[in-house]
């Protein structure tokens, strides 16, 4: 008997690594909270592009969930955003506190 295509997909993701799910995660967790920071403050691209010191393009490759990320620019968006995107292992522990 042949597999159906939920049985090829889910074995297909099964074997995608751990880190590859919990990066692409990520990204788009980053894309939609830059998509909606724009949104709630009207801004432009140009805007958001001056505001990060980067080109319009890359601006677009974060919302579309294509920019590789470097740590800097993760915190460029928080400073921008006025909120934290990733959760420290620090943080994480005073949470528990």
């Amino acid at each position: 008997m042949s597999k159906s295509s939920k049985e090829i997909y889910e074995e297909a993701l099964s074997r995608v690594p751990i880190s590859t799910k919990l990066f692409v995660r990520r990204t788009f967790d980053i894309a939609d909270a830059l998509d909606s920071y724009i949104d709630e403050n009207e801004l432009s691209m140009e805007q958001v592009s001056d505001k990060l010191d980067k080109p319009k393009s890359y601006v677009e490759s974060i919302l579309w969930a294509q920019a590789n990320l470097d740590l800097e620019t993760i915190c460029k968006l928080e400073e921008m955003i006025g909120k934290g995107l990733l959760i420290t292992y620090r943080e994480r522990l005073e949470e528990d506190e």
